[in-house]
């Protein structure tokens, strides 16, 4: 099974649908980026970034499915971030991922069974943990493999 199979088939097992963020003032209001004019990768790290201030919700469903500042998986990340881009892959949020890994903090989360990332600028406690091959994800891979899986 190759790496993006492995991936695939974890995703198919669960919600894909968009995540938004919402702040509350009067009403509930959705945060947007314009999307435009921004890479991927500045889109992924607006993503994580707003994760630290705002709850994630189901576009569908409108049911919260994080609280605000903590840890996201890339399912969540590619989710947030297929909202603002449509027709961006998991895969394209998973190798954007690994290209801003300068800027992020993570780990495999015993919990939810996932690797986790938020930006190192909000949490000061932690280091991006993916050396070796003990540390393998919910797809099966090394942090290593997400270089260039949208190829």
């Amino acid at each position: 099974m190759t790496n993006q199979e492995k991936v695939l088939e974890f995703i198919s097992e669960r919600d894909t649908t968009s995540l938004i963020f919402k702040k509350v003032v009067n009403e509930w209001e959705i945060i947007k980026i314009n999307a435009e004019d921004l890479t991927l990768n500045e889109v992924v790290e607006l993503v994580l970034d707003y994760s630290s201030e705002y709850s994630s919700y189901n576009l569908m469903s409108h049911s919260r499915e994080t609280l605000s500042n903590k840890w996201r998986s890339s399912l969540d990340i590619y989710r947030h971030t297929k909202y603002f881009i449509p027709e961006v892959t998991i895969f394209d949020v998973m190798n954007s991922l690994y290209e801003i890994k300068d800027i992020l903090v993570g780990h495999y989360c015993g919990d939810i069974k996932r690797r986790v990332f938020k930006l190192e600028k909000n949490t000061s406690y932690c280091s991006l943990h993916t050396d070796g091959t003990s540390y393998y994800d919910e797809y099966g891979l090394t942090f290593e493999n997400w270089k260039g899986i949208n190829k």
